[in-house]
């Protein structure tokens, strides 16, 4: 499983810049900027819901030192939204061509989850 995950990473890593790239050949610095954005946004704003979800599972009653961790990881969620609001609003004030590569650094992140899911599912 580890050889699968290395090798998604490596395929994800090759599709966002070869987005990043793409966009800047079609759109332009902005166009570039905005997929990058997009990208950044996205993978925090997963990021974030990945800890939240890991504090479901969490009891700090059983064991106290745990706290620490919870709380890392509730600033982590809650830090996600923001994050995901600047890169938004920087990419809307390059234009409207950012914000169409923006959604499709968005689009890009959100099929990679899917695909992973699938992939996932296909190993087990």
């Amino acid at each position: 499983m580890k050889a699968v995950k290395r090798f998604f990473l490596l395929i994800s890593t090759f599709c966002i810049v070869s987005g990043i790239l793409i966009a800047f050949g079609l759109k332009g610095e902005p166009g570039a900027t905005g997929f990058a954005l997009g990208t950044i946004a996205t993978v925090s704003n997963f990021f974030g819901l990945w800890m939240a979800i890991g504090i479901i599972g969490a009891d700090p009653s059983k064991d106290p030192a745990v706290i620490p961790k919870l709380l890392l990881r509730a600033l982590a969620f809650l830090t996600s939204l923001p994050i995901f609001l600047v890169c938004m609003r920087r990419s809307h004030a390059l234009g409207p061509v950012a914000d169409g590569c923006f959604i499709g650094g968005l689009a890009l992140v959100y099929l990679m989850a899917i695909s992973w899911g699938v992939l996932r599912v296909q190993l087990d």
